[in-house]
């Protein structure tokens, strides 16, 4: 539940695209931990309530986040064929549109091959805030994105290798480095290994090491900060989780230092034949999250006479 809040609030705020140097993304229903023809879903918590929307296509077209009765927010997606063309993010407070805190997002291709895709950003009150272009190579990555506002202009240069079962990319803006990412891929093990280095100044300060299985599930992560005096990384915090055959994961323990914590998860599924889980509980904390999932009818094939 913890990485669908991180998600909404990056939905929310439009800052997915900053964080992670790329295009911003277009949302679908396994995005959720959702599987299925799911039109709406309701997550209810008691931090709050997410509702998201979704279309026949399965992708996102409306979130909102709901933190009181007064107090909630609103993101729409808008596409034309396969390409996201707008995102609206509106703001409401005391009951109240708040325009000072809302914008939109409008997106243009400008260039198919290799592609070339412009960003522009203004709020409701018809003020221009950002403007991005984002630069593809001919095998379709990301490779550079040219950020324009009221700072001036900042370009970011992703850089792409390959050799056998290794890939990295690194991200470095006005030439100075500030991420690297080298995913590795152990065909024995059926195991991708994803390691993102974080740099401040062009010094590296902090990693996080990520394990999935064949089922691109993660089934390890560990934090960790940079020691200066022996160069190396050193893990502050470890997570490894265990899954049941249905893919929902049944427990996760974390140790960090001396101590270690488990916690077990219990899941309730629907009736629906993608078994879509519609209340989770998180021991011995005793947390609870449900949600309401609403499927699109199902579309049967006309008879043949």
């Amino acid at each position: 539940m913890k990485n669908i809040l991180v998600v909404v609030f990056l939905l929310i705020t439009g800052a997915f695209f900053k964080v992670f140097g790329q295009e911003a993304q277009i949302f679908s229903v396994e995005d959720f931990d959702l599987r299925g023809n799911v039109k709406s879903c309701l997550v209810i918590t008691k931090y709050g309530k997410e509702e998201y929307e979704f279309d026949a296509k399965s992708r996102l077209i409306k979130s909102v986040t709901r933190y009181s009765d007064t107090d909630y927010d609103i993101t729409r997606y808008k596409f034309e064929k396969d390409e996201l063309t707008e995102k609206r993010t509106e703001n409401y407070r005391d009951g109240k549109f708040d325009p000072s805190i809302s914008f939109g997002n409008f997106y243009t291709v400008e260039k198919s091959e290799p592609r070339v895709v412009i960003e522009k950003v203004f709020s409701y009150e018809k003020e221009f805030l950002d403007s991005y272009q984002y630069t593809y190579n001919e095998a379709g990555k990301l490779k550079a994105i040219l950020h324009s506002g009221a700072d001036g202009e900042n370009e970011t240069v992703i850089e792409h290798s390959e050799k056998g079962n290794i890939s990295e990319q690194t991200y470095s803006l006005n030439g100075v480095i500030k991420k690297s990412v080298k995913i590795t891929i152990d065909k024995i093990e059926n195991t991708k290994t994803e390691f993102t280095v974080q740099y401040l100044d062009g010094i590296k300060t902090s990693a996080v090491k990520k394990v999935f299985n064949k089922y691109e599930q993660l089934i390890s992560e560990s934090q960790m900060s940079f020691d200066t005096n022996t160069k190396k990384f050193i893990a502050t915090e470890k997570k490894k989780y265990s899954y049941v055959q249905s893919g929902v994961k049944n427990k996760l323990i974390t140790t960090i230092g001396n101590s270690e914590s488990t916690h077990q998860y219990i899941y309730q599924f629907d009736n629906e034949e993608t078994g879509n889980w519609v209340k989770e509980i998180i021991a011995p904390d005793n947390l609870y999250t449900t949600r309401k999932i609403e499927y699109f009818p199902e579309v049967k094939p006309d008879k043949k006479e």
